[in-house]
This record gives structure tokens, sequence and C-alpha cells, in this order.
């Protein structure tokens, strides 16, 4: 199977991975709004599992992990969460860091960094990624995306030793 056969598949898998870790964490919230809020933006993605082989929904898919992302992070900074609350809460966070991470590997060019970066931006809707976000989503792609597509590495350009500063004895 070559690169874009494995990167499908692994979306898939990574879609399905997350909205179970969303269905646990909306279990756990029952009856707040926070689970209402995680409910809408599972829906979307649960629509969005048949036909992703198309560049548009795949964009579609990421920008609905992505809107599910966010709605995550606004239930955990919920005050008197249980510690199964926050596990869950991690675990669909990380779901949906993967997810994202390879619906927009998908849609981007094999070793491009800036590629895949708008991707991401235009996931999210925004002209720029906070650092942490940012920084979080890059993780995802080296630990999920890389470690199974090895062709996905992005090209970083090596700087000299002594451009940084350094000098080689």
């Amino acid at each position: 199977r070559g690169p874009s056969g494995r990167l499908a598949t692994g979306a898939a898998a990574a879609q399905l991975r997350a909205v179970g870790s969303l269905v646990d964490a909306e279990a756990l919230l029952a009856g707040t709004s926070a689970a209402q809020e995680l409910l809408e933006v599972r829906e979307p993605l649960l629509r969005r599992i048949q036909g992703q082989e198309q560049d548009q929904n795949i964009r579609e898919a990421a920008a609905a992990a992505a809107a599910a992302l966010l709605a995550l992070r606004r239930a955990k900074a919920t005050d008197r969460l249980t510690d199964q609350v926050k596990e869950a809460l991690k675990t669909a966070e990380r779901s949906l860091r993967d997810l994202i991470a390879w619906r927009c590997q998908q849609v981007s060019q094999f070793r491009s960094r800036s590629v895949f970066l708008a991707a991401l931006q235009k996931a999210f809707n925004v002209e720029s990624l906070d650092n942490d976000l940012q920084s979080s989503l890059f993780l995802a792609h080296e630990q999920a995306v890389v470690s199974q597509v090895p062709e996905a590495q992005f090209h970083i350009r090596r700087q000299k030793a002594s451009r940084k500063g350094f000098r080689q004895a």
C-alpha cells in the first residue's frame, strides 16, 4: 500500500477513535452544557466518515474536528471536573489532534511544513494558530502520522553549526 492509501486508512481509524472518545466524554458530562456542545460538534464528524477521498470533503472533516477540539478545550476549562472526566477529555483531545493532523496531511504535499500549516490554519479558520495549539498539532503529526507514513516527515533545512553561533572543535 502506498503513502496515500496509508494516509486514508490512518485518517479513517483516527476519525473512529475521535468519535468514540467524544462519546465517552459526553457520557461523563451528561446533563451539562459542555455535553450538549460536544454532541453538536460530534454530529458533523459522524456525517463525514463516509466518502472522504475528495479534498473538499477532507477539508470539511478537518474543520469539523477543529471545531470539536475547540469545544473540548472549552469543556476542559469547566470548574469542578472529576479526575475521570479530566482523563476522558484528555483522551478525546489527543484523538482530535491526531485526526486533524491526519486530515490536514491528506490535503498537503508530503514533506512541506508550510503547506501543512496552511491546511491547519484553514481547518481552524484563522490566519495564525496560537503557539500552544500549533505545537500540539505538529507533535500529533509527528507521533500519529509520521510514525505510520514516514514519507510525511517534514523536510527541514539544517543550518550549519557555525551559523547558530557554535564553533566546531
